[in-house]
C-alpha cells in the first residue's frame, strides 16, 4: 500500500489565485497552493507547494513555470501590490517573481483563530488574519 501511495497520491490544491507581478509586466499568473500527504486529524503533512503557472494570452492553457517548496499549508493566496501574499501556516508572506523559483520578500508570523463563529463582518486576509499587519 506505502509504494501505491508514492506512485499514485497527488499533492491536494488548497488555493489558488490569479496575479500579476510587477516585475513581469502584463503577463498573468495562477499561483495553486498545494500539500502533499495531508492527514487532517492529527493535522499532518509531508510538505506543501506553491505552483506558478503562466496562463496563455488567450486564457485557455496554462504553462508550468515553476514550483516553490513551503514548509505548511498554504491556506489563502492573494495579489498585493504586484507581489504575492500568502498565508503558509502561522505566518503571512509576501513572494516576488523569481527566475527558478518563487522568492520570499518578507514574513510575519500572526496569531491565528479558528473560530468560525464571528458575529462580525471582517476584511478577508490570507488564512482569516484578524490582529493588525503592516507591511
Amino acid at each position: 500500500m506505502d509504494s501505491f501511495r508514492r506512485k499514485y497520491v497527488l499533492p491536494c490544491a488548497c488555493s489558488i489565485a490569479l496575479v500579476k507581478f510587477a516585475s513581469r509586466g502584463e503577463e498573468q499568473y495562477v499561483v495553486v497552493g498545494t500539500v502533499k500527504d495531508l492527514q487532517l486529524r492529527p493535522r499532518s503533512m509531508t510538505c506543501g507547494y506553491l505552483v506558478l503557472y503562466r496562463l496563455s494570452h488567450s486564457g485557455d492553457s496554462l504553462e508550468l513555470v515553476h514550483r516553490t517548496e513551503v514548509d505548511d499549508l498554504p491556506a489563502a493566496i492573494t495579489p498585493f501590490q504586484g507581489r504575492l501574499l500568502v498565508g503558509v501556516g502561522r505566518y503571512l508572506r509576501v513572494y516576488d517573481y523569481g527566475k527558478k523559483k518563487l522568492l520570499r520578500k518578507c514574513e510575519n508570523k500572526v496569531c491565528v483563530s479558528n473560530n468560525n463563529n464571528n458575529k462580525f463582518v471582517r476584511p478577508r486576509w490570507p488564512y482569516d488574519m484578524w490582529p493588525s499587519v503592516s507591511l
